[in-house]
């Protein structure tokens, strides 16, 4: 008897034997598959930029706020390394971020109002971002030039990160 015909004969035992396939093949896809969940930020890196270190913010914090040294000079550091480092022993910047005052004071106020879906968005605020007109980026290295986030000096920061490890090698974004 060959297999065609085992299948034939023995039809029901076939048809549960595929249902606990499907079982077990949804089963692990639902529940991971044994892989690691993503990582989640719980924190964002900052850059003090009066002791020029990194520290810690939680997640509602807009750029610039106060440090831990006590003045209104962090901002907000995108932090990457390259494959062949750690986060931990070699954390690099690609680029710096913060809000203009007015954009943030409008980010904060909006913020403020509670998470209530059925109230409406500022929409100035919403142009305002739309347009990149309330957020800044500098380079590490020349902190004190801020460019518009659109502008073409910005553009250029931003495609910066492409080329941070070499030629075609991808960097590691790092969360605190």
């Amino acid at each position: 008897m060959n297999f065609r015909e085992w299948i034939n004969n023995n039809a029901g035992v076939v048809t549960i034997l595929a249902v606990m396939v499907m079982v077990m093949a949804l089963i692990y896809i639902f529940v991971g598959g044994g892989k690691s969940k993503p990582e989640v930020a719980d924190a964002q890196w900052f850059y003090d930029m009066t002791t020029k270190k990194l520290f810690e913010a939680g997640l509602q914090e807009h750029a610039p706020i106060d440090t831990p040294s006590g003045k209104n000079q962090g901002v907000k550091a995108m932090v990457y390394t390259c494959p062949d480092s750690d986060c931990d022993s070699d954390p690099r910047i690609a680029w710096l971020e913060m809000y203009t005052a007015q954009a943030k004071e409008k980010i904060v106020k909006q913020q403020a109002g509670g998470p209530d879906s059925s109230r409406p968005p500022d929409m100035e605020l919403v142009r305002m971002l739309d347009d990149d007109m309330g957020v800044m980026l500098a380079r590490p290295d020349e902190p004190d030039k801020w460019y518009k986030v659109s502008s073409p000096e910005a553009v250029k920061i931003r495609h910066s990160v492409a080329d941070l490890c070499g030629d075609g090698v991808r960097f590691k974004h790092c969360l605190p």
